[in-house]
C-alpha cells in the first residue's frame, strides 16, 4: 500500500510525466485516463514501498502551475534548502522507471 503522510510546503523527488508515459507506452497523453491507470499500475506493481518517503500530488513551480504525481524522497519547509540538499541513493524500483518521470526536482505541496 502506498505511503501518504503530511508533508512540509515543498518535496523533491520525480513527478510522473504524461508525455513520457504516453510516448513509452504508445498512445496520446493527452488520454488523462489512459495516463491514470498506466500511473496507478506502476505504483500498485512496480515502485516498492521503501524507496520513497511518501507519494503526493505537488504543483510545478513556475507558471502556470501545474498538478502532478510525485513520488517524495524529501520534504523540507524552506525551498532554497531542499534544492541544495543532496539525494538519497535511488532504489533500484525508482531506477526502473526513470523513462516514465521528470526530475529530480522540488515541487510545491498544497
Amino acid at each position: 500500500m502506498p505511503k501518504f503522510l503530511r508533508l512540509a510546503p515543498f518535496v523533491k523527488g520525480y513527478a510522473f510525466s504524461d508525455e513520457k508515459i504516453g510516448s513509452t507506452f504508445a498512445f496520446d497523453a493527452s488520454d488523462k485516463l489512459e495516463v491514470n491507470v498506466i500511473t496507478t499500475l506502476i505504483i500498485k506493481t512496480v515502485i516498492d514501498e521503501d524507496a520513497y518517503l511518501s507519494l503526493t500530488t505537488a504543483y510545478i513551480i513556475g507558471t502556470p502551475k501545474r498538478l502532478v504525481v510525485v513520488i517524495a524522497l524529501d520534504d523540507d519547509g524552506d525551498k532554497e534548502r531542499l534544492m541544495k540538499k543532496p539525494l538519497p541513493p535511488l532504489h533500484p524500483s525508482l531506477e526502473r522507471i526513470l523513462d516514465v518521470l521528470d526530475g529530480p526536482d522540488v515541487y510545491e505541496t498544497h
